[in-house]
């Protein structure tokens, strides 16, 4: 069996390798952190919708996987925004939040009604039930990260 070497980095060390890093490469390492934690949110939020999506859907629920996204911010600010694309995740949005009643007049002068979409808040559920598990594990992520970077740029 060949011999292992374990270098264990305390938090101390830890720091000091994050200030010697350039601040391009430490936001890199934080945002790459802040989306291993808003990882855990759209996961939750994925499943939520899984169980409260009904059979015969008008809209297929086309572009299911790539509706939930974890976007990094970008200066002043320094995180993430979880939450739903725009592109193909607008649909779910009404599915989260739920409409009114909807009608429009017709060319003849009647109300034609279009019906009303009822609220399930699969998001905002995923939001209160994984808010904490997230906040716990951005240090964890980040120092997952930071340690990613370095094995990176000691080989």
């Amino acid at each position: 069996m060949a011999d292992l070497t374990l270098e264990i980095i305390n938090d101390k060390d830890l720091l000091k390798l994050f200030n010697e890093l350039i601040p391009k490469v430490q936001n890199r390492i934080i945002q790459g952190g802040y989306k291993q934690a808003g990882k855990i949110i759209n996961d939750q939020a994925k499943s939520n919708l899984l169980g409260v999506r009904k059979n015969k859907s008008k809209t297929g629920y086309k572009g299911f996987n790539s509706i939930f996204k974890t976007n990094s911010l970008r200066k002043p600010t320094i995180g993430a925004k979880v939450g739903l694309s725009s592109k193909v995740g607008y649909k779910y949005r009404f599915q989260n939040f739920g409409t009114e009643d909807r009608q429009y007049k017709t060319s003849t002068g009647k109300m034609h009604k279009t019906g009303k979409i009822s609220a399930t808040h699969f998001f905002d559920d995923a939001v209160k039930q994984k808010k904490d598990e997230a906040l716990r594990s951005v240090n964890q992520a980040i120092t997952n990260s930071m340690n990613k970077t370095v094995r990176k740029y000691n080989k």
